[in-house]
Parts: C-alpha cells; structure tokens; sequence
C-alpha cells in the first residue's frame, strides 16, 4: 500500500514566474497558511491515519514556493518531530525551486531529515531559461547556489522538472549533471494541458530509454507515466485514500483518485446516494468537493445505465 501523505500548501505565492507552472492559474491567491493551521492539520491527518493503523506518512511542504512561509515550515516539522516522538512517523518533503536555500536553512533541513524534491529542467542556463523571476531575471544562479548547500549539508536531494521540447533533446546531459551533484532521483514531469497523443510513443521510447541511462548512473528516474510500469500489490486499495491536500486557510481536499484503483468504490458511492459527508468525517474519510462531486456524477446510478 502506498503511504498515506499529507500535502500543505504552505504558501500561495511565488517568487519566481515560470513560464508553464500549473500556479500561473492561481496568481491572484497570496495566502500564507498560518503556524497554527500547520500544526492543527500535521495533528488531525496523524490521528486519522492512526485510527486506520497506520504509523507512518509523508509530509510535503510546497506551495507556490513554501520558503517564503519561514514560520509555517519551521511549524510542521517541530509538529511532525513531536509526533514521531510518540509513534508516529512524518516523512518530510520540501518541494521548492531552491532560490532561498541558505547555509543555515539547509543545516536545519538536514537535522530534520528533509528530503529537498528542486524544480529543475537541465543542466544549463540556457535549459532554464523558462524559470525567471518577475523581472524576467534567470533563476539559475540562485538555484544552483541553493542545491550545492543542500547536499553539502547532507540533505537527500531529488530534482523535478518538467520534459519539454527543449529538455527532451538531451535528458542524458541533465541525469549527468543530477548524478554529479550527488542526488538520489529525477522525477520527470509532464506539461499541465499535455493532451497531444500523436507524439506518445516517441516519448514513452525516450523516457524509458532516460531511465535505464539513469539506472546506471546510480539515479532513480520516474515520474507519473511511470505509475503502471510496475506495481507490487493487487490488493484494493483503502477507500477514501488518506491522501489529503490542505490549501493555507485550512480548507482540505483530495487529489484526482483514478477510480479503477479502488473496485469497491462504485458501490459504495450508489449506496451513499446523494448524501453529503458530515462535517465529522471530515479528517476520518477527507473528501474533495470538486473531486467527490465529479466521483458521484460519473458513478451515479443514472450515470451508468
């Protein structure tokens, strides 16, 4: 079973404008979620999870860029260090473009046993040349600076980035230069909007072929397209999953859920009806309300037929 995780959208802002970020489209938010909201959320996803049995989960910590909420991630993880004190065990994620990593940020992060997940997309400037700040700067030099304390630190580094025409032309060049700073894995993205099929299978050849160059490089190299290549269990899954997102005001809800992962949830949403979830099942059974909402219309009795 995969862990249950926990995401914080510790900060709905950023400080850089990349061209294709999914977050262009939330701009207008500039929200900051508070220390106290951090806590209270890392507390009630850690007593859902008990109830279920469960004794450990991921913690991310993203945003926007979650470095420019100091106060709420400084929160979280004495939380998650209070909890994994009584039992239970938070595995800490900091999604974060890199810019504000400091000397002394990154000794913190490695106390903590943070795994730092930068958004990256080659080896180069010129490979960045997408992610600029607001005044059109490159981030380049910041985000170099700020990956080299990270491992000098000690921290576990992993890079995401995004594959576009331009990183496609040499993903060898950017596994080289990951592997050389000494981090553990590539995850490798696809374009939000990405719904051109004709060019699949020459993408599916070059990814594959990336993660076995990358294999031997001593690299992990995956990303969503990599979900059915393997999977170690066929046991249904739990339903509803705990894997929750909590936006800075505290409003939680679910990701997209692909239903064919849970056989048993079809019946379980026709015996419901139209009922509601209770405000008391809100962390036991967290569900979205855009993503329950399109659950129920596309598993309806009359959806069906």
């Amino acid at each position: 079973m995969p862990p249950q995780h926990l995401r914080l959208l510790v900060a709905d802002r950023c400080n850089l404008d990349c061209a294709y970020c999914h977050f262009q489209a939330s701009k207008a938010g500039r929200d900051l979620m508070s220390p106290a909201v951090a806590r209270d959320a890392i507390r009630a996803f850690a007593a859902a999870a008990a109830a279920r049995g469960h004794a450990r989960a991921d913690l991310s910590l993203y945003g926007g860029e979650p470095l420019l909420n100091l106060p709420a991630v400084e929160a979280a993880l004495d939380e998650a260090d209070s909890l994994r004190a009584g039992g239970f065990d938070f595995f800490a994620i900091l999604n974060t473009n890199g810019t504000l990593i400091t000397t002394e940020l990154a000794a913190r992060l490695a106390r903590a046993g943070v795994d730092v997940h930068v958004s990256l997309d080659g080896p180069d400037e010129q490979a960045n040349a997408r992610r600029v700040n607001y005044v059109g700067r490159p981030s380049w030099p910041a985000v170099t600076a700020g990956l080299t304390r990270a491992r000098e630190a000690g921290c576990a580094v992993q890079i995401n980035s995004i594959l576009t025409a331009q990183t496609a032309e040499d993903l060898r060049a950017l596994i080289d230069f990951v592997a050389d700073l000494g981090c553990r894995q590539i995850f490798m993205a696809l374009p939000d909007g990405m719904i051109d099929v004709s060019g699949a299978d020459a993408r599916a050849r070059l990814l594959l072929a990336a993660r076995a160059y990358a294999r031997g490089r001593g690299l992990v190299f995956n990303g969503p397209w990599g979900i059915g290549l393997r999977r170690e269990s066929r046991a249904p899954l739990e339903w509803p999953p705990l894997n929750v997102i909590v936006r800075p005001a505290g409003a939680a809800f679910l990701p997209y859920v692909p239903q064919h992962a849970f056989p048993s949830a079809r019946r379980r949403a026709r015996s419901r009806g139209s009922r509601r979830p209770s405000p008391s099942s809100r962390w036991s059974e967290p569900r979205s309300t855009c993503a329950y909402a399109r659950f129920r219309r596309t598993t309806s009795p009359s959806a069906t037929r």
